[in-house]
């Protein structure tokens, strides 16, 4: 029985891959944010190789960023669905996850990405944001509205959200909504003449 025990918990251990020294962890961070401060990404990615883990959660999440910052999209996807897998429930993972979705244009991806957020947190201002952002690009106005709604209800004065409702509404039809909006949108800029412009036209 002990013998037994003995092999289970040895192979535990060779499954969990190498372990390191919180100081050897350290110092490959450390390098790996001073070659990013130069913006040397792959020097700041083989920085963290050596003192990669597959079951670490914080070295997925850095190499995702990085090979996003490197302009590897397919790799910087493949670390953040490694680092979700890890933390199911991770919004910063989830967020990062869209940098290369947006890059190799997966809007479906993104939008799924999006709603996976909202099923943590039903009131994250940045997830309601894009998937009104991508509801308007299909020209799916309702959906975008009430992603919106949402949105100002927690941010009054954003003035993203403000402008997008703005056309939001011209897409519905409610020009006397969408004036409001831009008129709110020039007492974020009162100098913006593409704003000024867009409420001449309605």
């Amino acid at each position: 029985m002990i013998k037994r025990y003995f092999l289970i918990l040895s192979a535990a251990v060779l499954m969990s891959g190498p372990l390191f020294s919180q100081d050897e962890l350290t110092d490959a961070f450390r390098k790996s944010y001073y070659s990013e401060s130069y913006q040397n990404y792959a020097e700041a990615i083989a920085s963290l190789i050596p003192v990669y883990q597959a079951d670490s959660y914080i070295v997925n999440y850095r190499m995702g960023w990085l090979h996003y910052a490197n302009g590897d999209y397919m790799e910087s996807k493949r670390y953040y669905e490694k680092a979700i897998e890890l933390e199911p429930k991770s919004i910063e993972a989830r967020l990062g996850y869209a940098y290369p979705l947006d890059a190799l244009a997966e809007v479906s991806g993104l939008e799924k990405n999006y709603q996976a957020i909202l099923k943590i947190d039903p009131l994250h201002t940045t997830a309601n944001y894009r998937l009104a952002l991508i509801n308007y690009n299909k020209k799916d106005f309702n959906k975008a509205h009430a992603y919106l709604e949402t949105v100002l209800e927690l941010l009054p004065f954003d003035y993203d959200s403000i402008l997008l409702m703005a056309a939001v509404n011209v897409g519905l039809g409610n020009i006397e909504e969408a004036k409001k909006y831009y008129r709110k949108a020039l007492l974020y800029y009162p100098d913006n003449t593409a704003v000024a412009e867009e409420l001449k036209k309605l």
